[in-house]
């Protein structure tokens, strides 16, 4: 129901004696009108150091911007598309992204 701009990245660290990863993800919506802006960094060690901003941050980023409460999208065209998808997120089971 309405357009975000983003961006993915990951960063090389080495965390608590471990190389390690920071995948992030960051956006502002909607974007010809922006009301909120978000930010998602997950730390990433061991097995799963290879993960990317693009793999684990930008799924978060989304489940956060399809539960965004819609007073926070007054007047954006769309709330009724919005308002379908919601019903559908309510009766399908949490998506982890396969990264839990």
């Amino acid at each position: 129901g309405y357009a975000v701009a983003g961006k993915t990245s990951t960063a090389d660290a080495r965390l608590r004696g471990a190389d390690a990863n920071i995948g992030w993800f960051v956006c502002f919506a909607p974007v010809g009108d922006p009301r909120v802006v978000i930010v998602v960094a997950l730390e990433h060690t061991g097995d799963q150091a290879h993960f990317h901003g693009a793999d684990v941050a930008a799924p978060v980023t989304r489940s956060i911007l399809e539960r965004l409460p819609e007073r926070y999208l007054d007047g954006i065209p769309g709330s009724d598309l919005r308002a379908q998808h919601r019903a559908g997120l309510a009766t399908r089971p949490a998506d982890t992204g396969g990264h839990e």
